[in-house]
């Protein structure tokens, strides 16, 4: 796997269900080695390495659709029947676009077979912001009140040099996530959502049910909040065990 490269095969499989993991805001490949130790072992894991986030080399994408291009373009060579694709939070927005790209363009490769959305409110539930305008040293406390920098991280200059740039892109995307119409998906579609998730509180995430025409199931996870995926696993990884291992004939709206 090289730095340029825009998906890492973060735990090979062969024969295994292909499993592909679209990131939360200021994430990387780094980020899911939680998820992955809890998955069943036969699933065959890939991940998207972010532009501009920590081993990438390419430079940060700050402009919403061009990502969800660059991401739908590098991924359909290696994907496979049958696969799962999983976004958390800003992951998920980026993951249906992804589905919903990859069932409109021409391509000899399978669509996905369902789509897993962690952790997101409905696309027009997401406020812009504007995070991304702030000065380093305000997004620098904004990235660490939110759990998105350590301690560590924080408190080096050099290490704050490279993760930055990459959050300050991940704002700018979020906020276009809010005012971008978005698309329609026929992927069956599974809702993981954390009964502790101030986010997805409300009836937040039922507006999903616009924009996903097929099958569309909904988990809620007990006593864990937004970050599940990375402090308590276990439940969406249970859920991910769980889904139906037949492909979907028809992954298009």
């Amino acid at each position: 796997m090289s730095p340029d490269d825009l998906w890492w095969h973060l735990r090979p499989r062969p024969g295994g269900r292909q499993l592909v993991l679209v990131p939360f805001l200021g994430g990387f490949v780094a980020s899911f080695h939680p998820l992955v130790d809890e998955l069943g072992d036969d699933w065959d894991v890939w991940c998207a390495n972010p532009p501009g986030h920590a081993s990438s080399s390419r430079p940060p994408v700050v402009v919403l659709r061009d990502l969800v291009e660059q991401y739908a373009r590098a991924l359909a060579p290696v994907l496979r029947p049958g696969a799962v694709l999983l976004g958390h939070s800003l992951g998920a927005y980026l993951a249906h676009r992804i589905a919903a790209l990859l069932a409109e363009t021409p391509t000899a490769r399978p669509a996905p077979s369902h789509l897993v959305l962690s952790a997101a409110a409905a696309p027009e539930e997401v406020p812009a912001r504007g995070y991304h305008l702030l000065e380093d040293a305000e997004l620098a406390e904004r990235a660490g009140g939110e759990d998105m920098l350590s301690g560590e991280i924080l408190a080096d200059p050099s290490l704050l040099a490279v993760f930055l740039p990459g959050i300050r892109a991940d704002f700018a995307v979020l906020d276009a996530v809010g005012s971008a119409p978005p698309p329609r998906v026929g992927l069956p579609t599974t809702l993981v959502l954390a009964a502790a998730d101030p986010l997805t509180a409300a009836g937040r995430a039922e507006g999903w049910r616009a924009h996903c025409t097929g099958p569309l199931d909904r988990v809620v996870l007990r006593g864990v909040g937004h970050m599940h995926i990375t402090r308590d696993p276990a439940g969406i990884a249970a859920t991910l065990d769980r889904l139906d291992p037949e492909p979907s004939p028809e992954g298009r709206p």
